[in-house]
């Protein structure tokens, strides 16, 4: 810990957080912060250290109610920013990164912070030492697949639909619920089965929500999204593993895509800071 605490932030200033770190990291960290103009620093507190920047608040609430946040332009080459910050970090240390627009009225508060939480953090870098954040997302062929099974549900049945066009609608309809709820069991099934098999090389997992889907029908719909925290010695077996999925389940609509290694961001704990921090 400092013997005297720098000079704090003026009217209008904030504390940027990139994230924190064990404090027998290097003296100090070139580069830039969020804004492209104040240097990084670090601000050490015992056995952890925080990666910061001085910033202006209006930077993130614009003057007349503006909101920079919503304006993808000016949000994605900053998150990109404070990504490589971070995943800079990680050669020294095990890291606790923080989200994109984490803001402190002073360093002051952010030691609060890293005091009062001291303990969790430093069982987090003890938790994802030598470990990788690897994003893995299932995507299904679901109007390929609901065709397909759609087409042998039809020449299955016995007897043709009743001859009425009311009567051929409501079979009709009952069919591609029945396929609609097979798709789903089968998905759940697979997704349950690739999801265990994956976990063996990992010693943390965490099931990530549903995005909406961004690929074309024929590319397919996402239905499972998953982070590992994987052991640094497993991952080559981890994407073996995957690349093994994909060729017995590929034939049949649905593969799985490997992004990373990520800081573990799926994985770090709640740390609530004070009200005013």
């Amino acid at each position: 810990m400092h013997k005297k605490n720098p000079k704090r932030p003026g009217n209008g200033k904030a504390i940027y957080l990139f994230c924190l770190a064990r404090a027998d990291t290097p003296k100090r960290i070139d580069g830039l912060g969020i804004d492209g103009r104040s240097p990084l620093s670090l601000w050490r507190r015992d056995a952890i250290v925080a990666v910061f920047s001085r910033v202006s608040r209006t930077d993130f609430h614009g003057p007349a109610e503006e909101e920079p946040l919503e304006d993808l332009a000016w949000l994605g080459p900053r998150a990109q920013h404070h990504a490589k910050v971070i995943m800079n970090m990680m050669r020294y240390s095990p890291v606790l990164p923080t989200r994109f627009g984490t803001l402190f009225s002073s360093l002051q508060q952010l030691e609060k912070l890293m005091e009062k939480h001291q303990e969790k953090v430093l069982r987090f870098f003890d938790h994802v030492e030598a470990r990788e954040e690897w994003v893995v997302k299932a995507w299904m062929k679901r109007t390929e697949i609901r065709a397909a099974l759609l087409s042998r549900a039809q020449e299955a049945q016995e007897h043709p639909p009743a001859a009425s066009p009311e009567a051929r609608h409501l079979h009709e309809q009952r069919l591609r619920m029945s396929v609609e709820k097979e798709i789903n069991v089968r998905a759940r099934d697979l997704c349950k089965q690739v999801a265990a098999d994956l976990a063996r090389y990992a010693s943390d997992f965490r099931d990530r929500p549903i995005q909406p889907a961004y690929k074309s029908d024929e590319e397919g719909d996402m239905i499972a999204n998953w982070a590992f925290l994987v052991r640094c010695t497993e991952r080559a077996a981890f994407h073996e593993r995957i690349k093994e999925a994909n060729a017995v389940h590929g034939p049949v609509g649905v593969c799985f895509e490997c992004s990373g290694p990520w800081p573990p961001c799926s994985f770090v704990p709640s740390l609530e800071a004070d009200p005013d921090a």
